[in-house]
């Protein structure tokens, strides 16, 4: 991410025109680091369960608005615009990969160009499949 600290300098100047009198100015110059968003490696999602993942901003003014530009999130992924929040519940699994941008309220943006993601299959409960056979065996009487 991005530095996202903000800076403020304060200077202040003193002269002295005639004795005892004295003239202050002060000047503030604010400098601000730009907007960052975070584009760590995503958590691995798993294909009929419920995914949650909000992308860390910094720095910049919000109100924030989040878009993919490229790409798209898994089938049943959706992207909060005003939030950053991508969830939903994957109903396919595989590698997907997409580009998110954010823009600030002063127009500065950041992009997280070609995350992957990874959804992974939903993982066969054996014991189901087993109990599942055995019965059909024995429903159908070829056991």
């Amino acid at each position: 991410m991005a530095d996202t600290a903000r800076i403020t300098q304060s200077v202040v100047e003193v002269l002295t025109l005639q004795p005892g009198v004295a003239r202050i100015t002060q000047s503030v110059v604010e400098t601000l680091v730009g907007l960052g968003i975070s584009c760590a490696s995503l958590p691995h999602g798993m294909g009929g369960q419920f995914y949650t993942y909000t992308f860390p901003v910094g720095s910049g003014d919000p109100p924030y608005t989040f878009s993919i530009t490229a790409g798209a999130l898994p089938p049943g992924l959706s992207l909060d615009p005003a939030m950053g929040t991508v969830s939903g519940t994957p109903t396919m699994s595989g590698t997907f990969t997409f580009t998110v941008l954010v823009t600030d309220s002063m127009l500065s943006t950041a992009v997280c160009a070609a995350i992957s993601m990874v959804i992974n299959p939903l993982p066969l409960d054996l014991a189901v499949l087993l109990i599942n056979f055995i019965g059909a065996k024995i429903y159908s009487g070829q056991w």
